[in-house]
Parts: structure tokens; sequence; C-alpha cells
């Protein structure tokens, strides 16, 4: 019996209602909420460096202030970059669906990541923010492409593996997370070939050192523009917010000048993270002013209460970490981290604190044009409703990571190499920082195309498995 469509054209059938579904969906969103959604307080800061110095930002590394500040010499109409990052979110599904497709040789498991970001509701709703997360999906999804051809076009060296360089470094400059993935990147090339390791080392040796330099030159900037000399603005603080929550200064003597971080109240009683950044009562606040400032100082008491209490700040790193695959065991507190929904979520549009939104926009129109924002309850309704069932949230997550695990041990090479790239490379952006940083699930949106894709490659590597031991069975009848 004849197939209606070949495979290639069927597959690329189901490419194309896969992205008619996502553009209807971003159409809904634009119509729903215009120009912009204005619910998260993080969009009016980026917006305020892009009119003055990218750089200077305490929070946030420079790129996406830069890239705003680009399109503002344009245009200053907040709906501009807003409908970019529509049309960079269907273009980073693309390039995660090409490159799955050209890794495995098969188009059927590269439509899994396409789905994952081209249906995602929660990618969706951040790209029609001005938030880093849309911008950053595409980079990242760009270094993903360059490295799978990397992997068949290792020579010239200029091409794709620096190619793959630029870009995973412009999506750490978006978002400091994309630091973590440059190494298993590279770590991913050195794998890909079944050569001596010492012949291995060309691409991924370039790959550091491009990237390295790339990454020095922007802290040289940093540090000629703000006395800085970093790539992740205000380490010191960030640091110092984790392990303000666990500080015990009765086992250690605090570095000079530091004592008056100390907070006297018992570990369970303090608040989370952020009131230690944010807010006036904060220690480091009274002490030494605005985030970012003295970071060296805070740098200094947050490792020597590592160093005192590593048992206790591996325990409480652990802790952030399971909130994304387990968020009930990650209960709310003041100022502390919560899951997608807390920041996520549709209704906002309609249910937010007005004080925080009434700020948000204040501040974004410090760069943009004045302008209001118009929002169609049932549009919104609809969203609302559509996002639960298709979230990447922690079942998916725990899903995909023990798909990427096994994905590691089976399969052809080439397959194993795309589960080490997507999946551990996925993996790697999201706990490491938890080192740095609080719990937050809007965190794990970003990942959720690459995650995907390495569960999509996992999942081929057992059908063709499958696929094998079914015909040695009929090769040789006396098989078991």
């Amino acid at each position: 019996m004849k197939r209606w469509l070949p495979r290639p054209a069927a597959a690329n059938a189901a490419l194309g209602v896969l992205v008619v579904g996502g553009l209807a969906l971003r159409l809904v969103a634009i119509i729903s909420w215009w120009p912009v959604g204005t619910t998260l307080a993080d969009s009016w800061p980026y917006a305020v460096y892009a009119g003055t110095n990218p750089l200077n930002d305490p929070q946030h590394p420079g790129g996406y202030s830069t890239l705003l500040a680009i399109i503002g010499f344009v245009t200053r109409s907040v709906a501009v970059p807003v409908l970019l990052q529509h049309l960079l979110g269907l273009l980073a599904a693309l390039l995660l669906f090409w490159a799955v497709r050209r890794l495995i040789g098969s188009p059927w498991p590269a439509l899994v990541p396409a789905a994952a970001v081209l249906l995602n509701s929660d990618e969706i709703f951040l790209e029609h923010t001005i938030m880093a997360e849309g911008p950053f999906v595409v980079a990242l999804a760009g270094a993903l492409y360059a490295s799978v051809r990397a992997v068949d076009q290792p020579s010239p060296l200029w091409k794709w593996p620096a190619a793959s360089a630029i870009l995973a470094v412009a999506a750490a400059l978006l978002r400091t997370a994309g630091l973590f993935f440059i190494p298993v990147m590279a770590l991913s090339l050195w794998c890909s070939a079944p050569q001596p390791w010492r012949a291995r080392l060309r691409v991924p040796a370039l790959v550091v050192a491009v990237s390295g330099v790339l990454l020095l030159a922007y802290a040289a900037g940093s540090l000629a523009s703000n006395g800085r000399f970093e790539v992740s603005p205000a380490t010191g603080w960030h640091l110092y917010s984790r392990t303000a929550l666990i500080a015990n200064c009765h086992v250690f003597t605090p570095p000079k000048g530091t004592a008056g971080l100390c907070d006297p109240r018992p570990a369970p009683q303090r608040p989370g993270s952020d009131w230690y950044l944010y807010d006036p009562g904060s220690p480091a606040l009274r002490l030494f002013g605005p985030l970012g400032n003295h970071d060296s100082t805070l740098e200094a008491f947050a490792l020597a209460v590592i160093l005192h209490e590593p048992g206790v700040y591996l325990k409480s790193t652990f802790h952030e970490v399971e909130g994304y695959f387990v968020p009930s065991l990650h209960p709310y507190i003041y100022g502390g981290g919560c899951a997608i929904d807390c920041q996520v979520d549709w209704i906002y549009a309609i249910k937010h604190d007005p004080a925080i939104v009434a700020k948000t926009e204040r501040g974004m129109e410090q760069f943009y044009n004045r302008f209001t924002v118009h929002v169609s309850r049932s549009g919104i309704d609809f969203l609302h409703s559509y996002e639960n069932p298709f979230r990447f949230g922690a079942t998916l997550l725990t899903l995909t990571s023990l798909l990427t695990l096994l994905g590691l041990f089976i399969g052809p090479r080439r397959a194993r190499v795309g589960v080490l790239l997507f999946g551990v490379g996925g993996l790697a952006m999201l706990v490491f920082p938890t080192f740095g940083v609080y719990y937050l699930g809007r965190y794990q949106v970003p990942i959720a195309g690459p995650m995907a894709a390495s569960a999509a490659i996992c999942l081929w590597s057992l059908w063709h498995l499958e696929r094998g031991r079914r015909a040695a069975r009929v090769d040789d009848p006396g098989h078991p």
C-alpha cells in the first residue's frame, strides 16, 4: 500500500502545521495584549539601560539592552521588539528542527523540539515582554545548529566552529546561564569524531579560544565603562543573596567590614534571596547602598560562608534545584523563588498587581514612546486555559532529563553526541546557575526546545535499537 505522502514530505507537512499553529498562537497574543506585556518587573531596567549604558546594568548582562538600543536607533515603538521576538521564536523552532534532522538523519524526531518552541505558551508569553528570554532562545538555537554543522564540517575552523562559538557567546551575553553551555558545546564537539583525542582538539580548542576572546573583550568593555571587569554583573551580590539565607556567623569570623551582613534571625525565619537584593531592610543595602556597590566585599562574605558551611550550602543548592523537578518541595517564602506560574501566566494581563504594572510601564516609557496597553479578555482567557496542558513544567523536565541520562549510553555516536549537546547543555544552564542564584520556574522555559530535542533523540535511538533487534531476528530465525 502506497503512502499518501513520502516520509520527508509528510514530515515537512507536519512542520508546516506546527508553524501555522505557532504563528496563530502568537497572533492571538498580539491581538489580545497589545502592544506588550507589562507584568514582569525586569522589563523596565532593560529598557532604561538601553537608553543610557547597557553595560551599567547591575542585574543583567548588557546583551539584551544593547539589542534594544540598536532597535531604538530605528524606532522607539515598544511593539517593534515584541513583534521581532515573536518572529525570532519561529526561527528558533526551525533552527532546532534543522539541527536535529541533520544530526540523526530523520525529520520526525526533529518535529518534537520545534513543537516545544512553537506551541509553548510560556515561550510566547516571554516573547511578548521586554525580556531577554526571547532572543536568548534563538541565539541558543543558532549555536546548537552551528554546532551540528561543525560536527559535519569541522573545517575550515573559521566557518561553523567559529559561528557556534560566536552564537553561544551571544546567548551568554543575553542571559549569563548561557556561559554554562559553552563548555558542554566544546565537549560535544570533542566527542563527535572517532579520531585520536589529540586530533579532535582542534575544533573544541577553537571554540574555547573564540569564546574566551569575546568574553574577555566584553569584560574589558565593562571595565572601561563602569570599572567592573566582569561578564556576569554583581556576582558578589547574587552569591551573597544565596548564602545570606544560611549564614551562621557563630561558626566563622566574617571578613573585615562584613560583620553587619550577618542576619541575626534563625535561618528558618529568614526571607528569600530577593529580600537581600532589593528590600530596604537588607543588611547589604543598608551598609553598602544599591545593588552592585562593593561587589567584591559581598563576594568575600559569601565565599567565607561557603568555605565554613559547605554542607549547608550544597544542601541549600540542591533544594533550589529540586524546585524545578518537584515544585511542591519548594514552598514559597517571601522574596524567594517560585514555580513558573508565579511570573508567567496569561491571566496576569487582567489580574496582576496594578502598582507593579504601572511602575513597569513608567520605567519602559523612559526609553520607549508612550503607549497604552489594551487587553482582550476572551483572548487572554483562551491563552490562560491553553497554557497548563501544554506547559514545559516539572513533569516534562523530569521526563526529558531521564531520557537525556539514558540517551548518553545508547544509540549511535552521533545520537549520543546530540544528547550531550542538547540535553546536558540544557540542564547545565538550569542547574549550575543555582549555585549563585535561586530557583525560579521561569528559568526552565528557554531550555524546553533543547531538552525536547534530547528526549526525541533518545527515543529515536531506542527505536533504532529495536529495529536492529527485529532485523536480526528476521535474518536469523534461531535468534531469540
